[in-house]
């Protein structure tokens, strides 16, 4: 109460208390929803036995499946994986399988649990955020390539080089009776066997980037006139 000149009382209009209380239990309250709602999801994603949204394994998708689903779609997809060798210079293309590298189904077993374990792995908060990490499609996905087969590499090196190479054909000419017939040369190609044996050995690295190789082709000069 506050006295006025001449005797007039007002009443004072008092601020209201904790008003500026409010943004905070607002916010405090948020929190604690969110906090609540992580929690469940990191209960749920330590309880689920499949493999978190948009999950990849040497480039195959595996999301939502279980372990032995998983690993029957790596062994049937991955070695069909179409692989495109191409030679830059020319444009010259070919393509291969992820089995003519010698692969076997026998050689991936067990990868899918190895990786369910990985995803298990992680502590009770860290669950939570891996979940969210694959659902917005930032998780590249885990690899694994066993040695390949030596034998089969240079044999489907071998072919590819006979299916690419070229033959030089060297410069003639023919007398006729009113003519002379000229055949112009045209230099040959061979692939570079070495080169090429060791970019598809590098498998775990053009994986990553759809399958695609580079190769280059040797000169093989053609005789001239």
């Amino acid at each position: 109460v506050v006295q006025k000149k001449g005797g007039a009382r007002l009443q004072k209009k008092e601020a209201k208390r904790g008003s500026g209380k409010k943004p905070l239990i607002v916010v405090a309250l948020l929190l604690a929803i969110f906090a609540a709602a992580y929690l469940g999801l990191c209960v749920w994603a330590g309880s689920v036995d499949t493999f978190y949204p948009n999950r990849h394994i040497n480039g195959i998708d595996v999301g939502g499946l279980t372990v032995s689903e998983a690993q029957a779609k790596l062994e049937t997809d991955l070695l069909a994986q179409t692989i495109t060798l191409t030679e830059e210079e020319t444009g010259t293309q070919a393509s291969i399988t992820v089995a003519d590298l010698g692969y076997t189904a026998e050689a991936f077993h067990g990868d899918t649990q190895f990786w369910m374990d990985e995803q298990k792995s992680h502590s009770f908060l860290g669950k939570g955020w891996d979940f969210l990490s694959h659902l917005t499609g930032r998780y590249p996905g885990g690899s694994h390539w066993p040695d390949m087969d030596a034998q089969a590499l240079s044999a489907t090196v071998s072919s590819l080089s006979a299916q690419l190479s070229r033959e030089p054909v060297d410069s003639t000419y023919e007398l006729t009776d009113d003519s002379v017939r000229i055949t112009k040369a045209q230099d040959g190609r061979t692939v570079d066997e070495s080169a090429l044996r060791t970019a598809l050995s590098g498998v775990s690295t053009y994986a990553e980037n759809g399958y695609q190789v580079s190769f280059s082709f040797k000169t093989v000069p053609a005789q001239t006139l």
